[in-house]
């Protein structure tokens, strides 16, 4: 838990700098969201949480986990530096 929360903060931080750095509003764009919201839950489907009788609060009402099953490696190869182009960008 603790490696998650170090990967999740270094790339708010990521997002942080910029929006000081260049004196911008950040907002996430709709469509890549949507797409990494629903690769997360395909995998998820995958996962044991989903496939091996689970019955905890990790699932959401419809049975699929509500958690990312992606491990430490994955999450720190994918949360290295924010792609931009997934952000509207704008003067403050």
């Amino acid at each position: 838990m603790v490696g998650i929360a170090e990967v999740q903060v270094d790339y708010i931080l990521q997002l942080i700098d910029r929006i000081i750095g260049k004196d911008v509003l950040l907002a996430p764009r709709e469509e890549p969201s949507r797409e990494w919201l629903q690769a997360i839950r395909q995998k998820a489907r995958e996962s044991v949480w989903s496939t091996g009788g689970c019955q905890s609060w990790y699932l959401d009402k419809t049975g699929t986990p509500t958690l990312d099953p992606s491990t430490l490696s994955e999450l720190q190869a994918q949360l290295a530096e924010p792609q931009w182009e997934h952000f509207i960008e704008r003067p403050r």
